[in-house]
C-alpha cells in the first residue's frame, strides 16, 4: 500500500470518527465563513476512528480543512489516476 501512496494513486483521503460533542455555528463564525450559516451543526469534539488512503474518495465534493483547504478532485482524480497507470506509475 505504501508504494501506490508513494506512487501518487491513493490521493483520496478517508475518515471515520464519531462526534462527541456538537452545536451550532456562531455568529462570528458565520461572518467569518458565511457559507457556514447554511450549517446544521458543527462538530467540535470527536473521536478518530479511522484513516486511510483512497483510490476514489466516496464522496468527491467533501471538503477537508486543517493546514489549508483541499477539495477532492472527482473526475480530474480519476483522471490522473488513470494516467499515471497507463505511464506505469504504479510500480
Amino acid at each position: 500500500a505504501w508504494a501506490l501512496v508513494r506512487a501518487g494513486l491513493l490521493v483520496g483521503k478517508s475518515i471515520g470518527f464519531l462526534a462527541t460533542k456538537t452545536r451550532s455555528a456562531t455568529a462570528a463564525e458565520i461572518r467569518e465563513s458565511p457559507g457556514w450559516a447554511h450549517a446544521r451543526q458543527v462538530i467540535a469534539e470527536w473521536i478518530l476512528l479511522e484513516y486511510a488512503c483512497v483510490f476514489l474518495p466516496a464522496n468527491p465534493e467533501t471538503l477537508v480543512l486543517g493546514e489549508g483547504a483541499i477539495r477532492a478532485l472527482g473526475e480530474k482524480t480519476v483522471e490522473l489516476v488513470w494516467k499515471r497507470l497507463r505511464a506505469g506509475g504504479a510500480t
